[in-house]
């Protein structure tokens, strides 16, 4: 279990920038070849130490769905080289690059240990792991359809995490992060959802990550885990109270329009307006303080309202009646 969280870490660690809104292909119906589901990653190529052309997939399209005509079937792989050595099933939202490993890269794939990685071996890492999907809210809850036939005492883990690019650090921060683990054998789908902890006070992301593992050392190929449907639940757990103070919002709860305080009429800025399920439904650009923003498209409901400027973002709540 430990090597599998720092395999989660590692995802972290080589994490790049996004930008955008939604989880793709949620229901995998939608496939570019049997082992390459459109906006997901289950299939890595790439050299050994720059000679040896070397691939693995770890599942791939099944009929056996909970809803629809497809789902994601994921296995552990055996990977032929030298004896042989099974990796656990491994599967990410976004794309990867073309790997090249050498032998000591290999080792601590082969053994998934990478607590002792150098700057070298890490960065020959950094095309393995998967860009993520643009997301602007991190949900509080991700839930999936799933039924599992596990061989042995292999489990799954699925851990997903919100991040929020930091230009200051040059590195992603955690917005919020959730992992569950199954493994108990489940013949009939069951719906499973992980729960996200919020780590800071807003809950504005760029970049949403879900990674899938199957099976851990000496996993099993044996082992067959199906998933389905993913989606994402958003509550109003995101926004402190602290934070809404930060960005005024007139009037509110409101029925034709509202005015946003604390703009800075000197710089370019960008308003969005979010639904509940973290869609993007108004979009607006370098606004006054005189401005008012119509809300007549919108139906009744809650929404959250976005302000960056400065390349800092200010949210809020927003009641529509």
């Amino acid at each position: 279990m430990k090597k599998i969280l720092s395999l989660s870490l590692l995802v972290l660690i080589l994490a790049s920038r996004g930008f955008a809104q939604s989880l793709p292909n949620s229901g995998f119906e939608n496939w570019t070849n049997p082992t390459t589901p459109d906006g997901w990653t289950i299939k890595y190529s790439g050299t050994l130490n720059t000679l040896l052309p070397l691939s693995f997939a770890f599942g791939a399209k099944t009929t056996d769905a909970h809803s629809g005509s497809y789902a994601l079937k994921v296995t552990p792989a055996m990977i032929a080289i030298g004896e042989g050595f099974t990796l656990p099933g491994i599967v990410q939202l976004g794309t990867v690059g073309t790997f090249n490993l050498d032998m000591n890269a290999m080792t601590d794939l082969m053994n998934l240990d990478f607590t002792n990685l150098n700057l070298e071996d890490l960065m020959q890492f950094r095309e393995l792991v998967a860009t993520g999907y643009p997301l602007s809210e991190a949900p509080s809850e991700v839930k999936f359809w799933y039924r599992y036939l596990p061989d042995g005492s292999d489990e799954v883990r699925i851990s997903v995490i919100a991040t929020q690019w930091n230009s200051m650090t040059n590195i992603p921060e955690v917005v919020a992060s959730g992992t569950t683990t199954i493994s108990e054998a489940s013949h009939q789908y069951q719906q499973m959802n992980v729960a996200m902890n919020q780590s800071g006070a807003s809950p504005i992301c760029d970049t949403i990550r879900v990674l899938i593992t199957v099976g851990g050392l000496n996993a099993s190929v044996s082992s067959e885990f199906y998933i389905d449907d993913f989606s994402l639940k958003f509550n109003t757990w995101g926004i402190s109270d602290h934070y809404e103070s930060r960005l005024l919002i007139y009037p509110n709860p409101t029925k034709h329009f509202f005015k946003v305080g604390m703009v800075d009429d000197q710089v370019e800025n960008y308003l969005e307006v979010l639904d509940g399920y973290g869609k993007l439904v108004l979009r607006a650009e370098n606004i006054t303080l005189n401005d008012q923003i119509s809300t007549s498209n919108l139906t009744p409901g809650v929404y959250f309202v976005r302000l960056v400027q400065n390349n800092r973002a200010l949210s809020s709540k927003l009641i529509i009646e």
